[in-house]
C-alpha cells in the first residue's frame, strides 16, 4: 500500500480547487453568453414582426388604393360628340374626358349648358347640347319642339336657354331656372312638357 506523504496531500487538494474554481467561471462565461444569445434573438423576432406588420399596412393601403383607381363603370354620352356611345371609364373620370373618349366636341357643341370639370356617375346619361343660330332656319326648326314662349312673346329653346333667358318663361324664376339647367346636364328635352320633371309649380300656360 502506497502512503503520500503531507505535501503530496496539499498539492492534490491545490489542484482539486483550482480545476472546481476553473469550472465554475467557465459556467459562468457560458451562461452570460446563452444569456446574451437569446437576448439578441429576441431582440432579432420583434424587430422582424415589427417590420412584417409595417409592410403588411403598407401593402394594404396600396393595395385599397389601386383597387378606388382601377374602379371602373358606364357611362352614356350623346348629343354634340362626333362618337356618341357607351363608355367604361374609371371612377372619378370627369366630363371633359369623356368627351375626349367620344371623339371630342361636334362643330357648334353648346359649352355653356355643360359643366366640364365636374365627376360623372355610374350609369349616368349625358348629352351635350349644341348652339342654336338664330341666322339657321333648320336649326331654328329643329328646336321648336323644345321651345317655350316667353312672357316678352319670344320662343325660348330651353335645352341651350342661360338663366337670364329662362327666367322670362312665364312661372320660372331664378332657382327653378337653375334647376333646369342642372337638369340638362344629364338629360335633354324632347317637348315642353318634360319641364315637368323638374320640380317646380308649373303655369298650365307655359
Amino acid at each position: 500500500m502506497k502512503i503520500f506523504d503531507s505535501d503530496q496531500v496539499s498539492r492534490a487538494v491545490q489542484c482539486i480547487k483550482f480545476q472546481f474554481s476553473k469550472d465554475r467561471k467557465l459556467k459562468y462565461k457560458i451562461g452570460i453568453l446563452i444569456v446574451i444569445l437569446v437576448g439578441a434573438a429576441v431582440l432579432h423576432i420583434k424587430s422582424s414582426n415589427a417590420n412584417t406588420i409595417k409592410l403588411d399596412k403598407a401593402d394594404k393601403v396600396k393595395t385599397k388604393e389601386v383597387a378606388e383607381h382601377k374602379e371602373e363603370f358606364y357611362i352614356d354620352i350623346s348629343g354634340a360628340v362626333n362618337s356618341p356611345g357607351v363608355y367604361k371609364v374609371e371612377k372619378k373620370t370627369r366630363v371633359f374626358e369623356l368627351i375626349e373618349k367620344a371623339g371630342g366636341l361636334k362643330e357648334g357643341a353648346n359649352l355653356d349648358a355643360i359643366n366640364q370639370a365636374e365627376f360623372v356617375q355610374d350609369g349616368q346619361k349625358l348629352v351635350i347640347p349644341s348652339k342654336i343660330d338664330s341666322g339657321d332656319a333648320s336649326e331654328c326648326d329643329s328646336g321648336r319642339s323644345t321651345a317655350g314662349k316667353s312672357e316678352k312673346g319670344g320662343l325660348i329653346n330651353i335645352n341651350l336657354a342661360d338663366k337670364p333667358k329662362l327666367t322670362e318663361l312665364p312661372g320660372v324664376g331664378d332657382a327653378i331656372a337653375q334647376r333646369i339647367i342642372d337638369y340638362r346636364k344629364g338629360h335633354r328635352f324632347t317637348k315642353i312638357e318634360d319641364l315637368k320633371q323638374v320640380k317646380g309649380d308649373w303655369r298650365s300656360d307655359i
